[in-house]
């Protein structure tokens, strides 16, 4: 499960979607 989320956390940061606030 974490892994899933993690994965998609990296795609949103890779597009600069988010920012480093995890």
């Amino acid at each position: 499960a974490w892994e899933a989320v993690r994965k998609l956390l990296h795609e949103l940061e890779k597009y600069g979607l988010i920012e480093e606030e995890f």
